[in-house]
């Protein structure tokens, strides 16, 4: 756990940036919900820990948040209801994950991307009109906060992040470098995203 003075700091640099995705989303708002995607700009850089405080956040406003995230690094990271399949099987088969399933939470509820059958990962689509109706599904269920897996590993994070009313990439300070930012930019304003700033951490190593 931080200490009681940084811990205060995290939490109002987390509210701050709420506000000003807020303030610079509202215009693209596909519906009164917020979509988020928050993607790392290379694989050192991930959008988890900003999308646990956010969801955090939302929560404790009164909202339901609905955090996506990539399998790999969310362990601990994330605390919430876990659901009961995961995103690309519920593109797969729209019934594993269906509004009266997300009904059921009234906090904040985790979903993985990828499905433990190999083989639903191979076969799910995220662009196609199945998903699109999964994520809004998800979307109208409250605040969805995307934490998108890196681009380098494959094109599932700019597939997504068409969904988003904004983006937001993080990069770590002293790791990252301009060129990762821009071309991860580049890479997501080509795909159509709306990407809306860039955050810079600092990372425990």
């Amino acid at each position: 756990a931080l200490p009681p003075d940084e811990r205060a700091r995290a939490i109002a640099a987390i509210r701050d940036l709420r506000t000003t995705i807020e303030l610079t989303s509202r215009a693209n708002r596909r519906t009164g919900n917020l979509v988020l995607a928050v993607a790392g700009c290379d694989d050192q850089a991930s959008g988890l820990q900003i999308a646990a405080g956010l969801s955090e956040l939302i929560n404790r406003g009164g909202r339901n948040a609905t955090v996506l995230f990539d399998n790999d690094p969310w362990q601990g990271v994330v605390v919430g209801t876990p659901a009961p399949a995961s995103l690309a099987d519920a593109v797969i088969n729209s019934k594993s994950l269906t509004d009266s399933v997300l009904r059921t939470n009234s906090e904040i509820m985790t979903i993985p991307i990828h499905s433990p059958i190999e083989d639903i990962n191979l076969y799910a689509d995220f662009q196609s009109p199945a998903a699109k109706r999964v994520m809004d599904v998800i979307g109208n269920h409250g605040d969805l906060i995307m934490a998108l897996p890196s681009l380098s590993k494959s094109a599932i994070g700019l597939a997504l992040a068409t969904y988003a009313d904004a983006v937001i990439i993080v990069a770590i300070a002293d790791k990252s470098t301009k060129d990762d930012v821009l071309e991860t930019y580049n890479r997501f304003h080509q795909a159509g995203a709306n990407v809306i700033g860039t955050v810079v951490g600092i990372s425990d190593a």
